[in-house]
């Protein structure tokens, strides 16, 4: 574990729920909480940032340098607040549960 000095900061995302949108291929709905940890004047400070992120992708030919073919085509981001925040916060990590 790293030390943050003053006037740094680290974050650290961690992934709560992915769920497909009905009716959109390759479009998602992903949750997660940013956790960004700051020192200031000596004190860490912890602030979670719980939000829903909108993500479609596009399929395209695969290559040496996109081998899966798919990039992102939109992306959007929005604060949860209020019982949904809650609950997301109250979640667990979906990746590395099984490991």
């Amino acid at each position: 574990v790293g030390k943050i000095d003053d006037d740094q900061i680290q974050s650290v995302f961690h992934l709560r729920e992915i769920d497909t949108v009905p009716g959109e291929p390759l479009s998602f709905l992903v949750y997660g909480v940013k956790d960004v940890h700051h020192v200031t004047h000596g004190t860490e400070i912890t602030d979670h940032f719980v939000n829903e992120y909108r993500i479609r992708l596009v399929a395209d030919r695969r290559s040496e340098t996109n081998p899966d073919g798919l990039w992102i085509a939109d992306y959007s981001e929005h604060p949860l607040d209020g019982e949904r925040r809650d609950a997301i916060l109250a979640t667990n990590d979906q990746i590395g549960e099984d490991q």
